[in-house]
């Protein structure tokens, strides 16, 4: 059996976080989606203390749906 890629260890370890935060099946799939594309933020979850983990997921999460509003209305218009 083939090991696994660095990314899909950092996708398995984002995913383990979030289930320890209590985040349901749907915000870890979302969250995680992000966190895939782009690795950066998956740097600055993994290097913040646990108080803070879960407030940095929510932002993250807010920040990418705002972006994907913006866009929406921009191609409207």
């Amino acid at each position: 059996m083939a090991e696994k890629s660095t990314a899909e260890n950092n996708i398995a370890r984002v995913v383990a976080e979030l289930l320890a935060l209590s985040f349901n099946n749907n915000q870890i799939i979302k969250a995680a989606n992000i966190f895939a594309v782009e690795p950066s933020k998956m740097n600055v979850l993994f290097s913040l203390p646990q108080q803070l983990k879960m407030q940095y997921v929510l932002d993250v999460r807010e920040d990418e749906c705002t972006f994907v509003v913006s866009c929406l209305i921009f191609h409207i218009n």
